[in-house]
């Protein structure tokens, strides 16, 4: 009885172990929330184009909360003109810090440029931001000029502002624009569980 006891346990042991063994891991899709985020606020309706009108760099993009844990593989920008050195920062919101300084080479203006980076791993429900540093970019927004109502839910992107700043000082980006999206500065993000 103890041997038939003892064979049968070993025999669920097995099983169960081959079972996890064959287990399949699920691989997400990647996603771009931009065009999500600026057709729920409407910031399709009118685009600005930008070129050296500031007389001086700027950082423009958004800030944005993953609803789940996930990477980002891939930055994706769009700027009206050519730019073989294009700086995009991401950072940290709470601490300030930079997370990751990527460099695109912008080989023709009005076309989005995808560069895909080493991963960038994000927590869930933590606030990011991503801007980039150019004289040159668009400016959309509504016909009405109304204000845009933050957050907004692109997939499993929430995007919480529009953002600016000065890029000469490199500082932290610190204010926005509740009518505008200065870009186009996004990213490809995939779900990791």
């Amino acid at each position: 009885m103890k041997k038939t006891i003892i064979i049968l346990l070993f025999t669920i042991v097995i099983i169960s172990c081959s079972k996890e063994e064959n287990k399949t891991p699920i691989i997400y899709g990647e996603e771009n929330p931009l065009n999500g985020f600026l057709s729920q606020l409407f910031y399709y309706e009118e685009t600005y184009t930008y070129i050296n009108e500031l007389g001086g760099i700027a950082q423009v993009g958004m800030s944005f909360t993953p609803l789940v844990k996930g990477k980002i593989n891939a930055i994706v920008v769009k700027i009206p003109s050519v730019n073989n050195n294009l700086k995009v920062a991401i950072w940290d919101k709470q601490t300030r810090a930079k997370l990751r300084v990527e460099y695109l080479n912008v080989t023709s203006a009005n076309s989005f440029i995808t560069k895909e980076i080493t991963p960038l791993e994000l927590t869930k429900d933590k606030e990011y931001v991503i801007t980039m540093f150019s004289d040159d970019y668009y400016a959309r927004n509504r016909t009405d000029n109304a204000v845009g109502e933050f957050p907004v839910i692109s997939g499993n992107i929430k995007m919480t502002k529009s953002v600016t700043g000065e890029g000469e000082t490199e500082l932290f980006p610190l204010s926005g624009s509740g009518n505008q999206y200065f870009g186009d500065c996004s990213f490809n993000f995939q779900q990791t569980e």
